[in-house]
């Protein structure tokens, strides 16, 4: 074969590999360098999700007056809508579009627990906070999806920098604290102990599984140090063990050492071990027992269930829990510490199109996103006894981590081990046809022709 003759088969076979390569992803373009180019006004959308997400450890801007109450409005709620808008001016997405239609529907089916409550000024500030959370996750979520992935890009950064002024505020509401007083201390602006560790751990684990999906050095996972010293800091079982659960993902969703499949295996084990010691040593360190904190978020879980029974279609309403704690365990407050008990004591059967798709949203993150599944298993894991969705901010990282990736068309890393396997079939080379083969490509992610 002369070369001229060569030159014409490898120039079949690329053409035929790119054809492949298109055929095996969605016809969105993946993020890449040139993703400005595709999607217009990207920048300024990416600028606006990272300035809410840094925005997040100001806490309140304004007290504003809601119908003879007050609503706390922070800097990343004053963000939002700028945001927002810039997104519905830039070039519609079909998909994006379906998702924030549905969510739009939940929110207004959740809008009438709102307008039905007693007390109409507590339900709408707790209404709108919650809804601010759902609409800036999905939006920063979209954002996120369509910026350069195969480097650390502005959300990245957001992420880890919000993380990081969180955690300090932290250190220093407990600094000097006595130990059976830190797990009181331990707040912000933001809310408590264990939301604010609810929180944390979203915001760590979606950081290192970006960082995973970069192939960042490892003297960048120090970022990660941070807040999880600041979880453990707050002395909050319910963090401790969203953190365990995080980290057990991690480990069992690693397939990138096959030969360490059984230690990998015996390290569940072992955290599984860690967590049951952690939380005996911070139940000493508080001087109070875990049978009292078990034995109270039941009577919650009871008082939520009854609440749902007693008005199953459209549920007692926002902020009404105040009212059936203060009655029955004598202390006010405000959600069941469980997420599905919580959204049917709010909304009833109104509430269920938003739990499924949380559930939906999760699925589809496990096979298009799994960088973030530990994330999500983390905050589920913390929203079963403690409030975290309800939230602007809990539920703003939450849906952050949720939005699927289907829209971008970006593989996650089972994604990416997938391909490369693909590509290793043949001696780890790729096949251009009619015999020739040639390596494959070092960058991390496939890339468009």
């Amino acid at each position: 074969m002369d070369v001229r003759e060569r030159r014409r088969v490898i120039a079949v076979g690329e053409a035929r590999t790119n054809r492949i390569r298109r055929s095996r992803r969605p016809e969105q373009p993946d993020s890449g360098p040139g993703r400005d180019r595709v999607v217009p006004g990207l920048k300024v959308a990416s600028v606006l999700a990272t300035t809410v997400l840094i925005l997040l450890p100001a806490g309140t801007a304004h007290n504003l007056s809601l119908l003879g109450g007050h609503l706390a409005v922070t800097w990343s709620e004053l963000v939002t809508p700028l945001l927002v808008a810039h997104i519905a001016l830039m070039p519609a997405r079909s998909p994006a579009n379906i998702r924030l239609s549905a969510l739009s529907a939940i929110l207004g089916l959740l809008a009438v627990p709102a307008v039905l409550s007693p007390s109409l000024s507590s339900a709408l500030a707790a209404f709108f906070n919650f809804a601010f959370g759902v609409i800036a996750g999905f939006a920063i979520g979209y954002v996120w999806t369509l910026v350069p992935s195969d480097r650390l890009n502005s959300v990245d950064i957001g992420v880890l920098v919000s993380s990081t002024i969180i955690s300090i505020q932290v250190f220093a509401a407990i600094s000097g604290k006595a130990n059976d007083a830190i797990h009181v201390s331990a707040a912000t602006d933001l809310g408590g102990s264990n939301y604010l560790a609810g929180i944390l751990a979203v915001l760590a684990l979606a950081a290192y599984g970006r960082l995973r999906v970069v192939g960042a050095p490892v003297v960048a996972y120090g970022l990660i140090v941070i807040p999880v010293a600041a979880i453990v800091s707050t002395l909050s079982r319910g963090g401790l063990v969203a953190l365990a659960v995080g980290a057990c993902v991690v480990l069992w969703q690693d397939t990138s050492h096959t030969t360490w499949v059984v230690p990998r295996r015996m390290a569940l084990v072992a955290i599984l071990f860690v967590a049951s010691y952690g939380l005996a040593r911070i139940s000493a360190i508080r001087g109070q027992g875990i049978d009292l904190n078990v034995s109270t978020r039941y009577a919650l879980f009871r008082l939520a269930w009854n609440g749902f029974l007693s008005s199953p279609l459209t549920g007692q309403g926002w902020a009404t829990f105040r009212d059936v704690t203060r009655d029955s365990i004598g202390e006010p407050i405000t959600f069941a510490h469980n997420l599905l008990l919580s959204f049917l004591q709010i909304g009833g059967i109104l509430a269920v199109p938003l739990l499924v798709i949380i559930v939906r949203w999760t699925i589809l993150a496990a096979k298009h996103r799994p960088e973030m599944l530990p994330a999500i298993a983390a905050g589920i894991a913390l929203a079963m006894t403690d409030p975290l969705l309800e939230g602007f901010v809990g539920g703003l990282v939450m849906w952050i981590a949720l939005y699927p990736t289907s829209t971008s068309g970006r593989p996650g890393i089972r994604a990416l081990v997938n391909y490369q396997r693909d590509l290793g079939a043949s001696g780890g080379s790729e096949s251009l046809g009619a015999g020739v083969t040639r390596a494959p490509s070092r960058r991390p992610w496939p890339q468009n022709s």
